[in-house]
């Protein structure tokens, strides 16, 4: 799993703090693997090695892949049309930034979600500047008008049924949301014949999400990946 104040705060406010704890529940991957305490060390160095498996004087932004030129110019020409802007994207699982210089790039609105270990942890890190919110509280993102949810290898984590459908219909009610970009170790295939599917995309590829885009990534992680492109179908027509 890797990388990294509320609405209408500026890029360099810091952060609306989440007012959950990790027993409520409320929280969404807080059943799964050991995020949480990766989040609760000490070093940040830690937890840098502790993310990418590579020593911590390795450790590099994310960049945009190849070939996801296309799909990012759809989502934000689609962004544009319908909110006049490059629109707001939620790094799901934000860790400690490292997806943010890509991600600032693109998009207008840089919300960062993470366990409040984590989130704590990139709000005392100099990459916190470059997001606008640093939420640890799902009320609070759903809260925030999304246009894309970005999932960097968070998804595939979260694997009971269940609860994943529960987190999915949870999202759902993020205004405006429209599109998934998302991650996944291409060993992961959600019980179906496809590399690098998590069970979360899956969920929304049955419920009518188009994939328009799916392409092998072996430059971001160890390994090969998958990285997937899911738009949300448009509501019917008013009758």
């Amino acid at each position: 799993m890797v990388s990294s104040a509320g609405p209408g705060a500026g890029p360099h406010q810091k952060s609306r703090r989440g007012t959950g704890s990790m027993s409520d529940k409320r929280h969404i991957w807080d059943r799964y693997a050991n995020w949480n305490e990766v989040g609760s060390l000490e070093d940040p160095r830690a937890i840098r090695v502790k993310i990418t498996g590579l020593p911590a004087n390795r450790w590099e932004p994310n960049r945009e892949v190849e070939g996801l030129a296309p799909a990012l110019e759809a989502i934000l020409a689609d962004c544009q049309a319908r909110r006049g802007n490059r629109g707001t994207v939620v790094d799901f699982g934000c860790g400690l930034g490292r997806n943010q210089p890509f991600l600032r790039s693109r998009f207008d609105r840089l919300v960062g979600f993470d366990l409040p270990e984590m989130a704590a942890k990139l709000r005392a890190d100099p990459a916190a500047a470059g997001y606008d919110a640093i939420l640890d509280d799902r009320a609070a993102l759903l809260a925030e008008p999304v246009d894309v949810v970005f999932d960097s290898v968070v998804w595939q984590h979260i694997v009971d049924a269940d609860y994943t459908t529960r987190m999915v219909d949870e999202l759902l009610g993020l205004p405006g949301w429209r599109w998934l970009i998302s991650f996944t170790n291409a060993g992961v295939h959600a019980g179906r014949r496809e590399r690098g599917l998590a069970l979360g995309t899956a969920i929304l590829r049955d419920r009518g999400w188009a994939e328009i885009l799916c392409l092998e990534d072996t430059q971001t992680f160890r390994g090969p990946h998958m990285l997937r492109v899911l738009r949300r179908p448009d509501p019917p027509a008013a009758g």
